[in-house]
Protein backbone atom coordinates (compact mmCIF):
# COMPACT_ATOMS: atom_id res chain seq x y z
CA UNK A 1 0.00 0.00 0.00
CA UNK A 2 2.79 2.41 0.83
CA UNK A 3 4.44 1.84 -2.58
CA UNK A 4 1.18 2.57 -4.36
CA UNK A 5 0.68 5.73 -2.33
CA UNK A 6 4.19 6.96 -3.11
CA UNK A 7 3.71 6.21 -6.78
CA UNK A 8 0.39 8.13 -6.89
CA UNK A 9 1.98 11.03 -5.01
CA UNK A 10 4.89 11.27 -7.47
CA UNK A 11 2.40 11.14 -10.35
CA UNK A 12 0.31 14.02 -8.97
CA UNK A 13 3.48 16.07 -8.32
CA UNK A 14 4.59 15.53 -11.91
CA UNK A 15 1.16 16.59 -13.18
CA UNK A 16 1.27 19.76 -11.07
CA UNK A 17 4.75 20.62 -12.31
CA UNK A 18 3.64 20.13 -15.90
CA UNK A 19 0.64 22.44 -15.39
CA UNK A 20 2.83 25.11 -13.79
CA UNK A 21 5.34 24.98 -16.63
CA UNK A 22 2.60 25.24 -19.22
CA UNK A 23 1.05 28.27 -17.52
CA UNK A 24 4.41 30.00 -17.04
CA UNK A 25 5.38 29.43 -20.67
CA UNK A 26 2.14 31.02 -21.84
CA UNK A 27 2.68 33.90 -19.45
CA UNK A 28 6.20 34.62 -20.76
CA UNK A 29 5.01 34.31 -24.34
CA UNK A 30 2.36 36.97 -23.65
CA UNK A 31 4.76 39.21 -21.76
CA UNK A 32 7.09 39.35 -24.75
CA UNK A 33 4.33 40.64 -27.02
CA UNK A 34 3.26 43.45 -24.65
CA UNK A 35 4.81 46.85 -25.17
CA UNK A 36 6.12 47.85 -21.70
CA UNK A 37 6.07 51.57 -22.44
CA UNK A 38 2.42 51.59 -23.51
CA UNK A 39 0.69 54.27 -21.45
CA UNK A 40 -2.94 54.84 -20.58
CA UNK A 41 -3.20 57.45 -23.32
CA UNK A 42 -2.09 54.91 -25.92
CA UNK A 43 -4.61 52.41 -24.62
CA UNK A 44 -7.46 54.92 -24.91
CA UNK A 45 -6.27 55.93 -28.36
CA UNK A 46 -6.24 52.30 -29.45
CA UNK A 47 -9.75 51.81 -28.07
CA UNK A 48 -11.03 54.82 -29.99
CA UNK A 49 -9.50 53.67 -33.26
CA UNK A 50 -10.65 50.08 -32.87
CA UNK A 51 -13.12 48.86 -35.48
CA UNK A 52 -15.20 46.87 -32.97
CA UNK A 53 -18.85 47.95 -33.27
CA UNK A 54 -20.51 49.40 -30.19
CA UNK A 55 -23.38 47.57 -28.55
CA UNK A 56 -26.74 49.01 -29.48
CA UNK A 57 -30.18 47.69 -28.58
CA UNK A 58 -32.30 46.40 -31.44
CA UNK A 59 -34.95 48.72 -32.90
CA UNK A 60 -33.76 51.67 -30.81
CA UNK A 61 -33.94 54.11 -33.72
CA UNK A 62 -37.50 53.10 -34.51
CA UNK A 63 -38.42 53.35 -30.83
CA UNK A 64 -36.88 56.83 -30.62
CA UNK A 65 -38.75 58.04 -33.72
CA UNK A 66 -41.99 56.69 -32.27
CA UNK A 67 -41.36 58.56 -29.01
CA UNK A 68 -40.92 61.80 -30.94
CA UNK A 69 -44.09 61.09 -32.93
CA UNK A 70 -46.07 60.41 -29.75
CA UNK A 71 -44.83 63.69 -28.27
CA UNK A 72 -46.46 65.51 -31.17
CA UNK A 73 -49.63 63.46 -30.76
CA UNK A 74 -49.84 64.06 -26.97
CA UNK A 75 -48.75 67.69 -27.10
CA UNK A 76 -51.94 68.92 -25.41
CA UNK A 77 -51.34 66.62 -22.42
CA UNK A 78 -47.81 67.82 -21.67
CA UNK A 79 -47.28 70.10 -18.66
CA UNK A 80 -44.74 72.92 -18.61
CA UNK A 81 -41.25 71.84 -17.65
CA UNK A 82 -38.09 73.37 -16.23
CA UNK A 83 -36.84 74.04 -19.76
CA UNK A 84 -39.46 76.79 -20.09
CA UNK A 85 -38.46 78.58 -16.88
CA UNK A 86 -37.00 82.04 -17.39
CA UNK A 87 -38.21 82.57 -20.95
CA UNK A 88 -39.52 86.04 -19.99
CA UNK A 89 -36.36 87.08 -18.08
CA UNK A 90 -33.93 89.27 -19.99
CA UNK A 91 -31.06 89.18 -17.48
CA UNK A 92 -29.01 86.04 -18.20
CA UNK A 93 -27.75 85.65 -14.62
CA UNK A 94 -31.24 85.80 -13.15
CA UNK A 95 -32.54 83.46 -15.85
CA UNK A 96 -29.85 80.89 -15.05
CA UNK A 97 -30.62 81.28 -11.33
CA UNK A 98 -34.32 80.57 -11.95
CA UNK A 99 -33.42 77.48 -14.00
CA UNK A 100 -31.20 76.14 -11.20
CA UNK A 101 -33.82 76.82 -8.51
CA UNK A 102 -36.53 75.16 -10.59
CA UNK A 103 -34.37 72.05 -10.93
CA UNK A 104 -33.80 72.03 -7.18
CA UNK A 105 -37.54 72.23 -6.57
CA UNK A 106 -38.36 69.55 -9.16
CA UNK A 107 -36.92 66.73 -7.06
CA UNK A 108 -39.75 64.47 -5.81
CA UNK A 109 -42.27 67.00 -7.17
CA UNK A 110 -44.62 67.10 -10.14
CA UNK A 111 -43.92 69.64 -12.84
CA UNK A 112 -47.23 71.43 -12.24
CA UNK A 113 -46.29 72.17 -8.63
CA UNK A 114 -42.76 73.17 -9.60
CA UNK A 115 -43.95 75.61 -12.27
CA UNK A 116 -46.55 77.07 -9.88
CA UNK A 117 -43.85 77.67 -7.24
CA UNK A 118 -41.55 79.27 -9.83
CA UNK A 119 -44.37 81.56 -10.95
CA UNK A 120 -44.78 82.75 -7.36
CA UNK A 121 -41.03 83.37 -7.11
CA UNK A 122 -41.18 85.28 -10.39
CA UNK A 123 -43.98 87.47 -9.01
CA UNK A 124 -41.79 88.54 -6.05
CA UNK A 125 -38.80 89.31 -8.34
CA UNK A 126 -36.68 86.48 -6.96
CA UNK A 127 -32.89 87.00 -7.22
CA UNK A 128 -29.76 86.48 -5.13
CA UNK A 129 -30.36 89.51 -2.94
CA UNK A 130 -33.99 88.59 -2.31
CA UNK A 131 -33.01 85.04 -1.29
CA UNK A 132 -30.43 86.37 1.18
CA UNK A 133 -32.79 88.93 2.72
CA UNK A 134 -35.96 86.84 3.00
CA UNK A 135 -36.58 84.65 6.02
CA UNK A 136 -36.41 80.87 5.56
CA UNK A 137 -39.99 80.39 6.75
CA UNK A 138 -41.30 82.99 4.33
CA UNK A 139 -39.38 81.40 1.47
CA UNK A 140 -40.75 78.00 2.47
CA UNK A 141 -44.32 79.36 2.34
CA UNK A 142 -43.73 80.63 -1.20
CA UNK A 143 -42.48 77.31 -2.57
CA UNK A 144 -45.04 75.22 -0.66
CA UNK A 145 -46.36 72.52 -1.49
CA UNK A 146 -43.32 71.12 -3.35
CA UNK A 147 -41.77 68.01 -1.89
CA UNK A 148 -39.49 68.62 1.12
CA UNK A 149 -40.28 72.34 0.93
CA UNK A 150 -38.69 73.20 4.29
CA UNK A 151 -35.39 71.52 3.43
CA UNK A 152 -35.35 73.01 -0.07
CA UNK A 153 -35.88 76.53 1.30
CA UNK A 154 -32.72 76.08 3.36
CA UNK A 155 -30.83 74.72 0.35
CA UNK A 156 -31.86 77.72 -1.76
CA UNK A 157 -30.58 80.22 0.81
CA UNK A 158 -27.29 78.32 1.24
CA UNK A 159 -26.83 78.03 -2.53
CA UNK A 160 -27.48 81.75 -3.08
CA UNK A 161 -24.91 82.62 -0.41
CA UNK A 162 -22.31 80.45 -2.21
CA UNK A 163 -23.18 82.03 -5.55
CA UNK A 164 -22.70 85.50 -4.04
CA UNK A 165 -19.34 84.60 -2.46
CA UNK A 166 -17.71 82.48 -5.19
CA UNK A 167 -19.41 83.02 -8.55
CA UNK A 168 -20.35 86.73 -8.66
CA UNK A 169 -24.13 86.13 -8.45
CA UNK A 170 -24.02 83.57 -11.27
CA UNK A 171 -24.28 79.78 -11.29
CA UNK A 172 -21.23 77.54 -11.95
CA UNK A 173 -20.55 76.36 -15.49
CA UNK A 174 -19.06 72.94 -14.67
CA UNK A 175 -20.61 69.70 -13.49
CA UNK A 176 -18.36 69.32 -10.44
CA UNK A 177 -19.02 72.86 -9.22
CA UNK A 178 -22.76 72.45 -9.68
CA UNK A 179 -22.80 69.15 -7.80
CA UNK A 180 -20.90 70.82 -4.94
CA UNK A 181 -23.88 73.12 -4.29
CA UNK A 182 -26.29 72.02 -1.52
CA UNK A 183 -29.36 70.24 -2.84
CA UNK A 184 -27.95 69.76 -6.37
CA UNK A 185 -27.34 66.26 -7.74
CA UNK A 186 -25.86 64.91 -10.99
CA UNK A 187 -29.20 64.95 -12.82
CA UNK A 188 -29.80 68.59 -11.93
CA UNK A 189 -26.23 69.50 -12.87
CA UNK A 190 -26.46 67.99 -16.37
CA UNK A 191 -29.86 69.58 -16.98
CA UNK A 192 -28.61 72.95 -15.68
CA UNK A 193 -25.72 72.82 -18.13
CA UNK A 194 -28.21 72.10 -20.91
CA UNK A 195 -31.02 74.53 -20.02
CA UNK A 196 -28.99 77.37 -18.49
CA UNK A 197 -25.67 77.26 -20.36
CA UNK A 198 -26.86 75.48 -23.56
CA UNK A 199 -23.98 73.02 -23.15
CA UNK A 200 -24.36 69.31 -23.94
CA UNK A 201 -22.34 67.62 -21.19
CA UNK A 202 -24.30 64.44 -20.54
CA UNK A 203 -27.68 62.76 -20.05
CA UNK A 204 -29.77 63.81 -17.09
CA UNK A 205 -31.31 60.62 -15.70
CA UNK A 206 -34.39 60.89 -13.50
CA UNK A 207 -37.08 58.35 -12.62
CA UNK A 208 -38.70 58.59 -16.06
CA UNK A 209 -35.47 58.00 -18.01
CA UNK A 210 -34.45 55.23 -15.61
CA UNK A 211 -37.81 53.46 -15.94
CA UNK A 212 -38.33 53.85 -19.69
CA UNK A 213 -34.77 52.84 -20.61
CA UNK A 214 -35.29 49.60 -18.68
CA UNK A 215 -38.65 48.96 -20.34
CA UNK A 216 -37.32 49.56 -23.85
CA UNK A 217 -34.31 47.30 -23.27
CA UNK A 218 -31.78 50.09 -23.77
CA UNK A 219 -29.47 48.77 -21.03
CA UNK A 220 -27.18 45.77 -21.17
CA UNK A 221 -27.75 44.92 -17.51
CA UNK A 222 -30.16 45.85 -14.74
CA UNK A 223 -28.79 49.11 -13.39
CA UNK A 224 -29.66 50.07 -9.83
CA UNK A 225 -28.77 53.78 -9.68
CA UNK A 226 -29.36 56.72 -12.05
CA UNK A 227 -25.61 57.21 -12.39
CA UNK A 228 -25.17 53.64 -13.65
CA UNK A 229 -28.01 54.22 -16.09
CA UNK A 230 -26.40 57.43 -17.35
CA UNK A 231 -23.03 55.79 -17.99
CA UNK A 232 -24.68 52.86 -19.74
CA UNK A 233 -26.78 55.10 -21.99
CA UNK A 234 -23.87 57.39 -22.84
CA UNK A 235 -21.79 54.36 -23.87
CA UNK A 236 -23.85 53.83 -27.06
CA UNK A 237 -26.22 56.78 -27.63
CA UNK A 238 -24.74 59.36 -30.08
CA UNK A 239 -23.56 62.50 -28.33
CA UNK A 240 -25.76 64.81 -30.38
CA UNK A 241 -28.81 63.11 -28.78
CA UNK A 242 -27.68 63.43 -25.15
CA UNK A 243 -29.42 66.76 -24.60
CA UNK A 244 -32.67 65.44 -26.13
CA UNK A 245 -33.03 62.20 -24.15
CA UNK A 246 -34.26 63.59 -20.84
CA UNK A 247 -36.65 66.17 -22.25
CA UNK A 248 -38.41 63.74 -24.60
CA UNK A 249 -38.43 60.73 -22.30
CA UNK A 250 -39.85 62.72 -19.39
CA UNK A 251 -42.71 63.97 -21.56
CA UNK A 252 -43.22 60.45 -22.91
CA UNK A 253 -43.35 59.08 -19.35
CA UNK A 254 -45.81 61.77 -18.23
CA UNK A 255 -48.28 61.31 -21.08
CA UNK A 256 -47.90 57.72 -22.33
CA UNK A 257 -45.56 55.36 -20.45
CA UNK A 258 -46.93 55.76 -16.92
CA UNK A 259 -45.18 54.08 -13.96
CA UNK A 260 -48.39 52.15 -13.22
CA UNK A 261 -50.74 50.96 -15.99
CA UNK A 262 -48.94 52.45 -18.98
CA UNK A 263 -50.98 53.19 -22.08
CA UNK A 264 -49.58 50.29 -24.09
CA UNK A 265 -52.66 49.81 -26.35
CA UNK A 266 -52.15 53.30 -27.86
CA UNK A 267 -48.33 53.26 -27.83
CA UNK A 268 -46.55 53.13 -31.17
CA UNK A 269 -43.86 50.91 -29.62
CA UNK A 270 -46.29 48.27 -28.37
CA UNK A 271 -45.02 45.63 -30.83
CA UNK A 272 -41.28 46.35 -30.39
CA UNK A 273 -41.15 47.09 -26.66
CA UNK A 274 -40.06 44.15 -24.46
CA UNK A 275 -42.23 45.40 -21.57
CA UNK A 276 -45.39 45.95 -23.61
CA UNK A 277 -48.58 44.53 -22.12
CA UNK A 278 -50.40 44.73 -25.47
CA UNK A 279 -47.78 43.20 -27.73
CA UNK A 280 -49.08 41.46 -30.83
CA UNK A 281 -46.59 38.62 -31.14
CA UNK A 282 -48.00 37.73 -34.57
CA UNK A 283 -47.44 41.20 -36.04
CA UNK A 284 -44.78 39.91 -38.42
CA UNK A 285 -47.03 37.10 -39.61
CA UNK A 286 -50.30 39.01 -39.98
CA UNK A 287 -49.77 39.83 -43.69
CA UNK A 288 -50.17 36.12 -44.43
CA UNK A 289 -53.67 36.02 -42.93
CA UNK A 290 -56.65 36.20 -45.31
CA UNK A 291 -58.26 39.36 -43.85
CA UNK A 292 -57.30 43.03 -43.42
CA UNK A 293 -54.65 44.16 -40.91
CA UNK A 294 -55.69 47.72 -40.06
CA UNK A 295 -57.18 46.70 -36.71
CA UNK A 296 -55.61 45.36 -33.55
CA UNK A 297 -55.56 41.83 -32.20
CA UNK A 298 -58.86 42.14 -30.23
CA UNK A 299 -60.66 42.81 -33.49
CA UNK A 300 -59.13 39.68 -35.00
CA UNK A 301 -60.28 37.66 -32.00
CA UNK A 302 -63.78 39.05 -32.34
CA UNK A 303 -63.91 38.00 -35.98
CA UNK A 304 -62.65 34.54 -35.07
CA UNK A 305 -65.36 34.34 -32.41
CA UNK A 306 -68.08 35.25 -34.91
CA UNK A 307 -66.87 32.55 -37.29
CA UNK A 308 -66.88 30.03 -34.48
CA UNK A 309 -70.39 31.11 -33.54
CA UNK A 310 -71.62 30.37 -37.05
CA UNK A 311 -69.82 27.02 -36.92
CA UNK A 312 -71.62 26.11 -33.68
CA UNK A 313 -74.97 27.09 -35.09
CA UNK A 314 -74.36 24.98 -38.20
CA UNK A 315 -73.99 21.90 -35.99
CA UNK A 316 -77.76 21.74 -35.61
CA UNK A 317 -78.28 21.18 -39.36
CA UNK A 318 -75.47 18.65 -39.94
CA UNK A 319 -76.30 14.98 -40.71
CA UNK A 320 -76.02 12.26 -38.10
CA UNK A 321 -72.52 11.31 -36.88
CA UNK A 322 -71.36 8.79 -34.29
CA UNK A 323 -71.02 11.67 -31.74
CA UNK A 324 -74.63 12.74 -32.41
CA UNK A 325 -73.46 16.34 -32.75
CA UNK A 326 -76.60 17.29 -34.73
CA UNK A 327 -78.72 16.41 -31.70
CA UNK A 328 -77.03 18.93 -29.41
CA UNK A 329 -79.92 21.16 -28.30
CA UNK A 330 -79.60 24.96 -28.31
CA UNK A 331 -79.74 24.93 -24.52
CA UNK A 332 -76.19 23.52 -24.39
CA UNK A 333 -74.86 25.57 -27.29
CA UNK A 334 -76.04 29.08 -26.49
CA UNK A 335 -74.09 29.63 -23.21
CA UNK A 336 -70.82 28.95 -25.03
CA UNK A 337 -71.79 31.26 -27.90
CA UNK A 338 -72.94 34.23 -25.84
CA UNK A 339 -70.11 34.47 -23.31
CA UNK A 340 -67.93 36.65 -25.55
CA UNK A 341 -64.14 36.34 -25.39
CA UNK A 342 -64.36 33.91 -22.50
CA UNK A 343 -64.85 31.08 -24.95
CA UNK A 344 -61.47 31.83 -26.60
CA UNK A 345 -59.48 31.19 -23.42
CA UNK A 346 -59.75 27.43 -24.02
CA UNK A 347 -59.36 25.48 -27.26
CA UNK A 348 -62.54 24.77 -29.21
CA UNK A 349 -61.98 21.03 -28.78
CA UNK A 350 -62.57 21.46 -25.05
CA UNK A 351 -66.08 22.80 -25.62
CA UNK A 352 -66.82 20.20 -28.27
CA UNK A 353 -65.83 17.36 -25.92
CA UNK A 354 -67.67 18.82 -22.92
CA UNK A 355 -70.86 19.39 -24.92
CA UNK A 356 -70.86 15.97 -26.53
CA UNK A 357 -69.95 14.25 -23.28
CA UNK A 358 -72.74 15.90 -21.30
CA UNK A 359 -75.31 15.39 -24.05
CA UNK A 360 -74.48 11.70 -24.50
CA UNK A 361 -74.78 11.18 -20.77
CA UNK A 362 -78.25 12.71 -20.78
CA UNK A 363 -79.33 10.58 -23.74
CA UNK A 364 -77.96 7.35 -22.36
Amino acid sequence: MSKNNNRNKRKTDADKEHVVQTVMSKYFEKSETINPIETERNIRKRQKTSDEPKWQPPNWKEQWENILAMRIRNKDLEPRGCDTVGDNITDDKIRRLHVLVSLMLSSQTKDTMTIAAMDRLYDVDFNIQYALDVDVDDLAKIIYPVGFWRRKAQYIKQTCQILRDKYNDDIPNTITDLCALPGVGPKMAYLAMDFAWKSNQGIGVDVHVHRISHRLGWLRYDTKTPEQTRLELESWIPRDLWDKINHNMVRFGQTQCYPVRPRCPTCLNRNICPASTNMNRFAHYLPTLPFSFEYDLPHYLQRIHLRAKSAFISLQTMPRYPLKCHEVPPLFVEPYILNGFRSIHRPWSYYFKSLFHKHNETIN
